[in-house]
């Protein structure tokens, strides 16, 4: 059997009403087939006794939780089904005729609700005793027998109707169930829409940063050096000093563009439709114009590059070779460029400079790092004070 708080729910209003029209309909046909036959005529006292059964009945169906709440799950169901049995057998034996074996359905209804398979026969077997005692008594029991057979209809169609609203009842709570869990995965969805677009904005900043820093750093360091040459050398050579002055010049327009082009879009492809070859190549011409000596390798047969992989390849080797011409006071870098290994490109770079004790620092670094994570690549640096700095990145490739 289920539980007590399964077994002993009052029926809904929509329940309550079937059991009260049933109820009315079984003493309404019994009283009027007992108005058109003279041997069935009830007394006075035989129709009180069955309104005042009829009245008990209705009230336990009506009232189970009140009656049987104080008893345990078995107690209260085996006290409940009991009572309804024995009223609705003797309110058929005193009726004798008529439609009583109606009051039979809801128990049965009930039954299906609230009891396993096994304990429903019982009621099945009252349900059917309705109208097989009372024709079995008057008319003999094969007659009794016939009457339960005709009934059966009614009992089975009870049964498939109680089922049917019991599976539209659970698909109902399981829709309601499933609404709940897709609204709080809306929920969760939209939570997560907030955070992936505070994430993307985040990394658009840093995108930006590292572009304009990337960018913006080379340019102004370049121009830088080409000034302090040209304040060097305008007392004695004043044509090398235009010439840095212009160089200068030049950049300064190059850089502009390269700024306006990063705010507005921030696609700007610095090495274009160029091999990374050429590309590194012009990089390393700038630096030895600033007087430092530049050895560049390229090791292996070249191939063709993502162009993630070639701009990342550039940008590292744009604000490396940045560093050795800013902080470095290098007179040496060497660049290799290694196609070595067919699943990945190696880029190092090593100076003669002042190196350093820490290898974290400084907002390029950090792009860089951000540059070769957002492709699953690896950067290693090795430097010490005075003994020069030395930057290795693997990207596949």
């Amino acid at each position: 059997m289920k539980t007590r708080s399964a077994l002993l729910n009052r029926p809904d209003r929509q329940g309550q009403i079937v059991i009260v029209i049933l109820v009315v309909a079984a003493y309404a046909a019994t009283f009027l087939s007992a108005q058109f036959d003279a041997d069935t005529a009830f007394s006075t006292q035989r129709i009180a006794l069955l309104l005042g059964l009829g009245i008990v009945y209705l009230a336990v169906a009506l009232n189970e939780d009140r009656f049987f709440a104080r008893f345990d799950s078995p107690t209260g169901t085996i006290a409940f089904f009991a009572i309804q049995s024995v009223l609705v057998l003797t309110i058929s034996f005193v009726a004798d005729v008529g439609a009583m074996w109606l009051l039979g359905l809801p128990l049965v209804g009930t039954a299906v609700q609230r009891l396993s398979p096994l304990w429903r026969w019982p009621i099945y077997a009252v349900a059917a005793g309705t109208i097989a005692v009372p024709v079995g008594l008057e008319f003999g029991w094969a007659q009794g027998l016939y009457q339960a057979i005709v009934l059966s209809p009614a009992i089975i169609f009870v049964v498939w109707l109680v089922k049917l609203l019991q599976r539209a009842q659970q698909q109902k709570l399981a829709a309601e169930a499933l609404t709940l869990q897709l609204e709080d995965a809306n929920r969760q969805l939209a939570a997560f829409a907030v955070q992936a677009k505070e994430l993307a904005i985040v990394e658009e900043r840093n995108r930006l940063a590292r572009e304009i820093h990337d960018n913006l750093g080379h340019y102004l360091t370049v121009i830088n050096v080409q000034i302090e040459v040209a304040k060097v050398i305008m007392p004695t050579d004043q044509a090398r000093a235009l010439d840095a002055l212009e160089k200068a010049q030049r950049l300064t327009h190059e850089g502009l563009t390269a700024v306006r082009q990063s705010v507005s879009a921030l696609r700007t492809d610095p090495v274009g439709d160029r091999p990374i070859l050429e590309a590194i190549a012009q990089l390393i011409e700038d630096v030895r114009r600033a007087g430092i000596v530049a050895d560049y390798t390229v090791t292996a047969e070249p191939r063709p590059l993502d162009p993630k992989t070639t701009l990342t390849l550039y940008r590292i080797a744009q604000e490396g070779l940045t560093n050795v011409r800013r902080h470095a006071h290098a007179s040496r870098v060497d660049v290799t460029l290694d196609y070595g290994d067919p699943d990945a490109i190696v880029l190092t770079m090593r100076d003669n400079g002042v190196g350093s004790d820490s290898a974290e620092s400084g907002f390029g670094l950090l792009g860089m790092r951000e540059r070769v994570q957002l492709l699953n690549g690896t950067l290693t640096i090795d430097t010490a004070p005075n003994a020069g700095f030395a930057l290795t990145a693997t990207l596949p490739g």
